[in-house]
This record gives C-alpha cells, structure tokens and sequence, in this order.
C-alpha cells in the first residue's frame, strides 16, 4: 500500500459524502412527497412536513458538493481527476466557472443546483395546494440527476458489476494507468492541469450554461403541476400557476439560447451564429414545445379550449429536456456534432432517467384521457376566435419540433435498429428548406390571433385590418428585396412575413399605448418577427470580403476554393477589403492566445488614408486541436464586419527560424586589403597576424601555429572588426570562429596558404528573419444586428409576460 505525499483526500471524501447524502435525502423526499400526493387527504400535511425535511436536507448536501468541487478547482487540487482535466493555473480566474460546468459532472451539478434554487423558491412562495405533486415530481428529477455523480460500484451475482454514476470526485490516478503513480511523490510532477477547452474561454460561456440549465430546470415545476392535476383531477385549477412558470421555463431556455447563438457568433469561426447542429437542435426541441404549451395554457384559461393538447404539449417539453439530455451526454451524436459530452457510461441511467418520465406522462394521460374536459358547451370553436389560432399555431410548433426531432435522431435510429442512414450532407439548406415556411406560418397566424378575441370576432374589421397591415408589408418587402437584391420567392413570402408580424404587433401596440408593460406578448412577438427579418437577410445576403484578387498562392491547406477567399497579409503590408485598406502591424501575446493587430483605414473626403478602427483577431497554435482562431467583429447599424485568422507561423518554428545561419560559404582572399562583398557588407581583410593578444594565451599555449585574419566589415551605418583565429596545436587544427548579431556574419579561418598569404574564409550569414504574416477570412454580415436586437426584444417581451402573470396569478391567490 503506496501512502502518497502532498495528497488531501478529506475534501474528495466530504464531497461525495455529500453527493449520498443528497441522494438518500432526495429519495426520501420521493416517499414522503409521494405519499402525501397519492395518501389520504388527513395525512397529506405530516407527510409534507416529512418532505419538507427531506428536500431541506437535499439541500443542504447539494451545497456542499457545489462548495467542495469548487474548492478543489480554484486551488488546483490535481490530485482529483475532475480539477486536473478543466483546469490550469494559467486560466483566468473568471472562467473558474466555466471550468466547473465544463465536465459532465459538473453540467449535472449546476442542473441540480437550479432544482434546488426553484424547490426552495416554490415552496416558500407557493400554496400548498400544489406542494406534494410538484415536489413529487422534483425529488424524483434530483434523485436521478444525483445518482449520476454517485460513482459507485455495485457487484451483482451472475450479472457481474454495476457501476452507478461519476463521481466528480474521484483521484487521478484512480482514473489514468501510468508509471508515475507508482511514486508516493507523483504531486510533485505534475505541476499544472489540462485547463479549459480554448473555445470556452468566452465570458458568454460564464453566462450561457447556467442560464440554459435554469431553462432545463423550470421545465420541470410546469410537468409537476401537469402530474398534479392529472392525479387530483385539478384540470382547470392548474393552468394558472402552471402558466406562470411555463413562462418562466420559456424565458430562460429562450435566453440560454440566444446566448449559445452570440458565443458562436463571437467565438467560433464558422461565420455565423447557428449551423443546426445536433446539440443546438437538441436545446430547441423543448423551447418549441414550451413555447406551444404557453400558447395552449393562455387559450385553455380565457376560453376552456385545447386542454388534452396542452398537456401532452406541457409533459413533452420535459420529457424532450430529458431526450436532450441523452443525446448529448451518451456520446451518441460524437461523429456529428462538435459540442456533444464524451460516454462517460451513464447512458442506461440517462435512458432509464428519460424512459422513467415519459412512462408516467404516458401512464397519467392514458388513466385520465376520458375524465379530461374537452370544450364548453358551445360546439367548435370559430375560425374568428383567438384560441382557434392559437391551437393551430400550437399545433405548427410542434410539427416544427417533430421534424428537427427526426432528423436530429438519425444517430439513435441507427444505433438502435443498426442502420446506416446519413444526415444530410448540406445540414443548414435542408432544415431551413422545412423550417422557412413554418416560420412563415407562425408569424402569420400569431400577429392574426392577436387581433382577434377569445369566442368570436366580427370578420369585417379585422378582415379590413389584415388589408391594411398587408399593404404595408407587401411595400415593406418590395423595399427591402430591392436594396437587399433578394429574389427568391420564399425568402420574400418570410419578409413578407415578418414585416406583417412586425407592422401588425406595432399597431396593435399603438392602441394598447396606456398599458404597455401590460403587452408583454406583443413586445415578444414583435421581437421574433425581426429576429427572424435578421436572420434572413444576414444568412442570405452573407458574402466574403477578403478576395484573394493576385492569387497569391496559399499553400496546401487551402484548396482552391477557399484560397479565392482568404488573404495573405505579411507584416507592415497593406490589402484593400471592403473598402478599406488593411494593415497588419504586428502581435501581442495574453496567456495562451496570440492577437493579431489589423490596423482599417478609410479614405476621407480628399482621398487621403485616415485612421478607422483597429481589430484584434486572436488564435493559438493548441497540441491537440491544431489552430483555434476566435474572430474580431467591426460593428455598424446595418452590418457587421466579421474577420478571423485562418492560418498563422507556427510561433515556435517561427522563432526557431529567425536564429539561425545559412550553409556556410568557402570564400578566399589573395592578401592584405583584399576585399569580399556580401550581400549588405563589405569585408576588408587586413593580412595574417601572427601575435595574439593575451586573451589567446590559453588557446595558443604549446601550438606549433597560431595566426589570426583581422577584418573590418563595413555596412551602411557603422563598421566593426571580426578576427576568426586558426591554431596548430599537437598537429591538430582548431579553428575559433568570430561573430556579430548584426548584421548576422560567422566568419571562421579555415586554410592558411603560408607562401602566398592566401587565406579561406568560411562565412555563415544570419538568415533573414521570416516575415511575420496572417492568413484571414473576412465577412460582411448585413442586418446582422436586426437578430440581435429581436432577441432582445423577445427576452424583454417574455420578461414583461412573467412580472404581469405573477401580478394576476397573485391577485388571483388574494381573491380566493
């Protein structure tokens, strides 16, 4: 047994103490909030009370975990695998967050954490009414989250072992087989830790998981109270609180996304802000059906309507976190997805999680499908009334998730029935080819329902309202497909679209100008709608800058498409893009990352040069991922500039190179004054000396010869001497070459004529310094910021849509 130097093992076994602990805690507040959902109604309130307890407890051990693990990580405890692999001591220590959540462990605890902050906060301000079914369902999410860090071995007869979880916990060399860990002082050699994936290092990537993860999170508290009312029978008392937090849930899910579309616009370098990649996909399958499930609550509560629908709409969103959830952390989606967590395992227990839920959803709504009210007298409702587009509306979102569901599925479809199918090749033409008139769809159909009221409207003014707000549109999307030469007839029916959604929703918000805060859902749609303006006009009209006009040859890892496209730029030159001439004075280094200093100027009104703006592209040259380049954006009102380096000198071969001498030269000189024209300098040779000075006393000491050859060298601004010496000695010849840095000579005396006094020279040239250079891409994205401030809008609209729900929710509570 090894006992090891320098190792702290108590924090490690505190923390996965605590992890058991939240774990047992979490089942306990299964049975006692279970008990008291399904119980007799006089023993619901001490087994509340029991719960309570439990969920306290849970509490306070997922506190723990979180305050041990972060412990461990900001004081680079490397002896705990979890530390070693996501940080460095280099790392900044505001990305110290980041490197927490960076892991798979991590993820599963800041989910957890949001569990805990959302319980707490829905049982001190919720009645308790609903506190068994939702905290039900609660514990039972936190008990399976919490068994994924469990990491622990179970042996079971004739089956063999069981592993249960990763702990985040767990030692390094209980993780890696290596020789060093047969040391007892193995801490001592390993001086720093992996650190943090470059491409992470973005201070979006400080906000965007934690927020997504509270979206994830308060998926969970709707599907309690869609549980609770499916046991109770609470079918209409539901929907109030239920749409409180479904807002909540499309809020922050709909913001961690935004927010994961600015880290990639900001960090990445594919030119652009979403490429419909699986794991994107996967965090916007639930947002649609959320978003639907709103739609569904709002109708069912002013008009009775569509509550089977909003159900299923409400379990699924959930549910679809979950699927999210296995997608992504499986290690199912590896070879297509560049964001997607490595198998770490956990996949039958993320199955088991996923499957365990879905069964109830399933279980629930075939047990109560008869005993759910339909519509209120009345018969079905009028093409003229707003629950009628809100359901179809509803209905569209989820064709719209289904169809990003399939595809993104291809992965699992094939690892379960063992095919072979292929995405496809062109991943963002086929789902905007789905997805464009859907789109279209949902703005029409959201600004129309807006204008209508719940039961039935008069056709004839809203009839003369939709002419009103399509003429305008059509104008606006004439205007708009001519300064921005669009053609093609589906990109002009989505402008259509959105400038009706856009016109539509400022009208309606023109009349409702006294209660604005109060048009939470007109700001939001207004938002989507020139969101989605943006992202056409800034995909479609997209077009690089940076033509490589001389054909400049690129090198091999160009091809010659993209050797069209990328400029070559050496140091203190100048390239003209875009109207601007582009100068690249120079680098600086900030930890890992080396910035690149591209001077813009722009010609005034006298045609002169002046200065514009400077950007600062950054990349590193990383072992094992090869060049992370991170891009520079120059922001106008309608457009961005957007640039990243594509290639870059390798700094340590660069350097390397810069050192160096060329092969040597044999040149003779006949005698004394005989002179030798390098390439910058002019050598005089000044004929053989034969007495050294005293400084040569131990070189020439007992040698038969010893005889110097003095030279002046001279170049433009100053000369200097050089005197290589050549010595005899015991009949072996030594030669002691001289040297100067600049202007980069070796002179070494290599044979002595003695007869004719003629002398050869060995010359070595410092070889010129490689000229420092960048290869860049540059983008010029138009309306880019129209994405950008919809997003904005839209968070601000759903923000708005909380506050004034919570009001009425409250004034509700008051009057019952």
């Amino acid at each position: 047994m090894i006992s090891y130097e320098g190792e702290l093992l108590w924090p490690g076994n505190l923390g996965h103490g605590a992890v058991i602990a939240s774990f047992c805690a979490a089942l306990l507040g299964v049975l006692a909030y279970g008990h008291a959902l399904l119980g007799h109604k006089l023993e619901r309130g001490r087994w509340e009370t029991w719960g309570r307890w439990a969920f306290g407890l849970h509490s306070l051990a997922v506190f723990i975990v979180i305050g041990v693990l972060f412990g461990i990580i900001y004081t680079h405890r490397y002896e705990y695998h979890y530390a070693w692999s996501h940080a460095s001591k280099a790392l900044p220590v505001r990305y110290i967050l980041s490197a927490f959540w960076e892991g798979q462990e991590g993820s599963f605890l800041l989910w957890i954490f949001w569990h805990v902050v959302l319980g707490l906060f829905f049982l001190a301000s919720t009645g308790r009414r609903w506190e068994s079914g939702v905290m039900t369902v609660l514990c039972l999410a936190q008990l399976m989250l919490s068994s994924m860090l469990l990491g622990t071995l179970f042996e079971i007869p004739m089956l063999g072992s069981l592993k249960i979880g990763s702990s985040p916990f767990v030692l390094l060399r209980e993780t890696l087989q290596a020789p060093i860990f047969d040391r007892p002082d193995y801490l001592q050699w390993i001086t720093d830790g992996n650190g943090l994936n470059p491409l992470l290092q973005n201070p979006w990537m400080v906000i965007h998981p934690p927020v997504l993860f509270l979206g994830f999170a308060a998926c969970t508290l709707p599907f309690g109270y869609a549980v609770t009312a499916l046991v109770r029978r609470l079918y209409r008392e539901w929907v109030g609180p239920a749409l409180a937090w479904t807002l909540v849930a499309v809020l922050t899910l709909g913001s961690g996304i935004v927010m994961g579309a600015a880290w990639a616009y900001e960090s990445l370098n594919f030119g652009g802000y979403w490429a419909w990649d699986p794991v994107e996909n996967a965090s916007l399958l639930p947002w649609l059906l959320m978003v639907g499930a709103l739609h569904g609550l709002h109708a069912y509560s002013k008009s009775g309507y569509s509550l089977k629908s909003t159900l299923m709409m409400v379990m699924l969103g959930f549910v679809l976190v979950l699927y999210a959830t296995f997608l992504t952390r499986s290690g199912i989606l590896g070879e297509s997805s560049v964001h997607s967590f490595t198998d770490l395992g956990l996949s039958g227990q993320l199955l088991a999680f996923l499957f365990l839920f879905f069964g109830l959803m399933v279980f629930l709504l075939a047990l109560r499908w008869k005993e759910i009210p339909g519509k209120e007298k009345g018969g079905e409702e009028s093409g003229t009334s707003r629950e009628f587009w809100l359901f179809v509306g509803s209905m569209t979102l989820v064709v719209s998730a289904f169809q990003i569901l399939l595809t993104t599925s291809i992965p699992v479809f094939n690892a379960v029935a063992g095919t072979s199918m292929a995405p496809p090749a062109d991943v963002v033409a086929y789902y905007n080819r789905w997805q464009l008139p859907i789109a279209v769809l949902i703005l029409l159909m959201g600004t129309t329902a807006f204008r209508l009221r719940f039961g039935r409207s008069e056709p004839a003014p809203v009839l003369r309202w939709m002419m009103m707000i399509t003429v305008v549109s059509v104008v606006l999307t004439l205007l708009i497909g001519y300064t921005q030469q669009i053609g093609y007839w589906s990109y002009l029916l989505l402008i259509f679209a959105a400038c009706y959604a856009m016109a539509g929703n400022l009208h309606l918000l023109f009349l409702a100008r006294k209660r604005l805060a109060a048009q939470g859902g007109l700001w939001a749609h207004w938002g989507f709608a020139l969101m989605m303006l943006g992202v056409l006009v800034s995909s479609s009209r997209k077009e690089v800058v940076s033509l490589n006009l001389d054909g400049t040859p690129l090198g091999s890892n160009f091809s010659p498409a993209q050797a069209r496209e990328n400029v070559l730029i050496y140091q203190d030159q100048s390239k003209t893009m875009a109207g601007y001439q582009v100068t690249y004075t120079g680098d600086s280094i900030a930890g890992p990352n080396r910035y690149y200093k591209l001077l813009f100027q722009k010609k005034n009104a006298q045609g002169q040069w002046v200065y514009h703006r400077t950007l600062y592209p950054n990349a590193q040259i990383n072992p094992k991922m090869g060049l992370i380049a991170s891009p520079a954006t120059m922001h106008f009102w309608d457009h961005d500039l957007y640039m990243h380096v594509t290639q870059v000198p390798d700094p340590e071969n660069f350097e390397q190179k810069s050192r160096t001498y060329a092969e040597p030269v044999l040149h003779y000189l006949d005698a004394r004054g005989d002179t030798l024209m390098l390439k910058e300098s002019l050598v005089i040779f000044e004929g053989l000396q034969t007495r050294l000075d005293d400084e040569w006393k131990e070189e020439t000491a007992g040698a038969e010869a010893a005889v110097g050859a003095p030279l002046r060298v001279r170049n433009l601004n100053e000369e200097f001497r050089l005197m290589p010496v050549y010595v005899l000695r015991g009949g072996v010849e030594f030669r002691y070459p001289d040297q100067t840095q600049e202007p980069g000579m070796r002179v070494e005396l290599q044979k002595i004529d003695p007869q004719s006094g003629q002398v050869a020279l060995s010359v070595q040239t410092l070889q010129p310094a490689p000229r420092a250079y960048v290869v860049l891409k540059m983008l010029r994205f138009p309306w880019i910021n129209a994405v950008w401030y919809g997003s904005f809008l839209l968070v601000g609209g759903l923000s708005l849509s909380v506050v004034h729900r919570n009001r009425q929710y409250s004034r509700e509570r008051t009057a019952d």
